[in-house]
């Protein structure tokens, strides 16, 4: 009987692509591995950016639909003799008023804190008014008016969570608030954004520097100041989120890499207090006043 064996060069090229395999497992296991890790602190970062407490892209809207209620004549007369702004809530409030162009300038700075100090927030906004009327005019009054634009100029934001803490960079915003006469308004708008987080926990320490554009697309809720106004708005908002992810190991090593991810948020009707992210191919469910992830899916 007689044996035949495998060339040498065969059976070097046989272990060569056992190996290749081995490594193409092991790199398809880590890519995964590092896609799953990214979208789970890139989703922190926009829960933190959507939080209204936080002064986030929800807190922003509902400025917007304030400005759609008549203010009681209790707050009293602003310098321009025209009727006051409602303020949000934590919020002092202060503009001018451009007759010539119908535009108000509105500065607010803002505090809020929850669950006995373990969430605190301070921010302000620098942003424009313009009521129009059915005709689309500008007019110098709310009352008659059918929509507003209410443009962000600037803003600054900084919040401390046990997880770890927010600060805005930049933020600009383009909203059009219709329906100023239906107990719903409805803010349609861009809004971008560039902050920077940074989270803690048992991967050690992450610093996100990121950017969000994003479109609002009839996000509906409640005229005026309301309380848990958060709970009643509805509405989708889409955009692209990019960051520089930097990790500190607990030994001092550091690795730093670029996350990109398109968002799609929804906020359901029904009084929730949750808003529901889709982001990487996996959905999450985070806190709408505080930006809290409280169950991933």
């Amino acid at each position: 009987m007689t044996s035949r064996l495998f060339p040498r060069s065969l059976a070097a090229a046989l272990a060569l692509t056992v190996v290749l395999a081995g490594c193409d497992a092991a790199d398809t296991a880590d890519t995964s591995a590092t896609a799953t890790v990214d979208t789970e602190d890139a989703v922190l970062t926009v829960a933190s950016a959507l939080a209204l407490d936080g002064g986030g892209v929800l807190e922003d809207a509902a400025a917007g639909a304030a400005l759609a209620d008549i203010a009681p004549a209790a707050l009293g007369s602003p310098p321009d003799g025209r009727p006051p702004f409602t303020p949000r809530p934590g919020c002092t409030p202060t503009r001018t008023f451009d007759a010539a162009t119908f535009v108000y300038t509105l500065t607010q700075d803002c505090s809020r804190t929850s669950g006995g100090g373990r969430f605190s927030a301070s921010f302000s906004r620098l942003a424009t008014v313009r009521f129009l009327g059915a005709d689309g005019q500008p007019q110098a009054e709310r009352a008659g008016a059918t929509a507003l634009d209410f443009d962000i100029l600037s803003g600054t934001s900084a919040f401390v969570t046990p997880r770890g803490s927010h600060r805005l960079l930049s933020l600009t915003a383009d909203f059009s608030v219709t329906d100023l006469d239906r107990d719903t308004v409805t803010v349609n708008g861009t809004y971008n954004r560039a902050a920077a987080d940074t989270l803690s926990g048992p991967r050690g320490q992450r610093t996100l520097a990121h950017e969000l554009a994003l479109t609002l697309a009839d996000v509906r809720g409640p005229r005026g100041v309301r309380e848990n106004w958060h709970r009643a708005v509805s509405g989708t908002i889409t955009g692209t989120y990019h960051a520089i992810r930097t990790e500190t190991r607990r030994d001092g090593t550091t690795t730093t890499r670029e996350i990109t991810r398109d968002i799609a948020i929804t906020l359901p009707r029904g009084g929730s207090d949750l808003a529901e992210i889709a982001m990487g191919g996996r959905r999450f469910h985070a806190d709408r006043r505080t930006g809290d992830v409280r169950e991933l899916q």
